[in-house]
């Protein structure tokens, strides 16, 4: 069993409430800036989702598109479940798993990966983009929610914070946030264009994948 499965399940049933007590609206807000911008019909692949508060939203936003949704905690993907009903199933697939259980066989047109970089060091943040990269098509879009580093204080402790929180309950490997900008550049990705939310703490992308693998 991959080792990074199930780790967040205790906290699946408060983590929006705790999310959204610290931060209001701004981590939902950021998610959903770029989402208008997906084309009609794509094939698009979500990891790290959480209880699919999105889902809702992408499906209301653009009915045609195929969503795959990755998810590593088992409650998470009951949580996402229950939010879409009927019909809004029709183009929907669940995944109990990481990077690791991206299936091989489609090219999706977009990625999207939002507060799931922060989990990782920057050497393992590397592979992950690697392994996600190689299923997005070329000229494919990748949109990114997550913190940024800022020269700010109380972000310094509020990340801090977190970090030592997140590794206390759910084991997290990372207790610093790594430079997913650059790891994304150095991939083949180039950002369009970005919001940032939060006293710029949090950061929208809008990134291009312009390089072929290899």
């Amino acid at each position: 069993m991959d080792a990074h499965l199930n780790r967040f399940n205790w906290i699946s049933s408060i983590y929006d409430l705790l999310t959204r007590s610290i931060f209001g609206r701004h981590l939902h807000d950021a998610q959903l800036f770029y989402l208008k911008e997906i084309p009609q019909n794509s094939n698009v692949l979500i990891i790290g989702g959480g209880t699919g508060w999105l889902l809702k939203e992408l499906i209301h936003i653009n009915p045609t598109c195929k969503i795959w949704y990755i998810e590593a905690s088992s409650s998470m993907i009951d949580a996402a479940k229950s939010k879409v009903k009927g019909a809004e199933q029709k183009h929907l697939f669940f995944i109990h798993g990481t990077e690791n259980s991206i299936p091989q066989e489609i090219q999706y047109d977009v990625v999207i990966t939002n507060f799931f970089f922060d989990l990782f060091s920057s050497t393992t943040l590397a592979s992950v983009i690697s392994k996600i990269n190689a299923s997005l098509s070329l000229n494919g879009i990748w949109l990114v929610s997550d913190f940024i580093h800022q020269d700010k204080w109380w972000q310094r402790v509020l990340l801090s914070t977190m970090y030592f929180f997140f590794r206390l309950t759910c084991g997290i490997e990372s207790g610093t946030l790594p430079c997913w900008e650059q790891s994304l550049a150095e991939a083949g990705l180039k950002e369009e264009r970005a919001q940032f939310f939060y006293s710029s703490f949090i950061k929208s992308a809008f990134f291009v994948r312009n390089k072929t693998i290899g």
